[in-house]
């Protein structure tokens, strides 16, 4: 029993296509952008948010590798990557010249999970589960979710 194997662990990866040192740059952009939000009273904390990016052609095929898994590196509800040439008027520049990047945080109006307290629109999909989100009924009753890099 003592030296059984439980389960398998998967294999390593030796390529990955995210730029992890990247990754934390924005994360640390994304984590200023919601601390004045959340000074200014527009959020209790990082997971009543959502994060739009707003990036070149390469950074958004980059971050889109992650897929919705992106909004666990930065510890919000929601996070999505858009064309720069889409960003609002009010979006916060950020990056180096080389690679410049706009944020865009506020406030989500999802509703709250009970179990997880991520705000998603698809919190009360399942009737058994009306206070849940899809993600957290999955992982309590079906066979869970599947993440990859965050």
């Amino acid at each position: 029993m003592f030296l059984s194997t439980w389960c398998g662990l998967p294999k390593e990866r030796t390529e990955s296509p995210v730029n992890w040192q990247t990754l934390l740059e924005l994360r640390q952009a994304v984590s200023k952008e919601l601390e004045q939000l959340r000074i200014a009273g527009g959020i209790g904390s990082p997971l009543d948010a959502e994060v739009r990016l707003y990036c070149s052609d390469a950074l958004q095929a980059e971050l889109a590798a992650l897929g919705d898994e992106l909004r666990f590196v930065f510890i919000t509800s929601q996070a999505s990557v858009h064309p720069e040439s889409e960003r609002p008027g009010d979006a916060v520049a950020a990056g180096e010249e080389a690679e410049p990047y706009w944020i865009s945080v506020a406030a989500t109006e999802a509703a709250k999970c009970v179990r997880c307290w991520h705000r998603r629109d698809d919190v009360g999909g399942d009737s058994a589960h009306p206070e849940r989100c899809s993600r957290c009924v999955s992982n309590v009753d079906g066979p869970g979710e599947v993440r990859v890099y965050a």
